[in-house]
This record gives C-alpha cells, structure tokens and sequence, in this order.
C-alpha cells in the first residue's frame, strides 16, 4: 500500500486538532456521578479522550516515520 505525502500530512493535522481543543478549552470542567450507567458512561468518554489525544498522534507520527524511512530507501 502506498501512501502519498499529501494524506500522511493530513493525518497528521487531523492528529492535532484534538490537541487544539484541549488548548483552546474551557478551564472548569466537573462530573458528578450517580451510578453505575453514568460512571461506565464517562469512563468510555475518558478512554475515547486518550485515544484521540494519545493514540491518533502517536500513530499518525509512526505512520510518517514509517513513510520517510522507506522514502529514504528508494
């Protein structure tokens, strides 16, 4: 599979624009949980948060590594 240049760098943005939320965020920010429903409810927000946050970069930076190293090669 090849990938262009052009949708790496797009991957790349669309990595950072979580970022940009969080900088750009309201600075309170407060749960109140009462349950069992609502405590699984947040802790899949918390998780989805850490993947956008973490995980996209992470691999949208590995994709490009991967894609320069192999680039280099040629």
């Amino acid at each position: 599979m090849r990938w262009p240049a052009t949708r790496l760098i797009g991957v790349c943005v669309l990595a950072v624009i979580p970022w940009l939320v969080v900088w750009l965020r309201v600075s309170r920010f407060s749960v109140t949980v009462d349950g069992v429903g609502p405590f699984i409810g947040w802790l899949l927000v918390g998780l989805l948060a850490f993947a956008l946050l973490i995980l996209l970069p992470l691999a949208a930076m590995l994709a490009l590594l991967v894609w320069s190293a192999t680039r280099i090669r040629r």
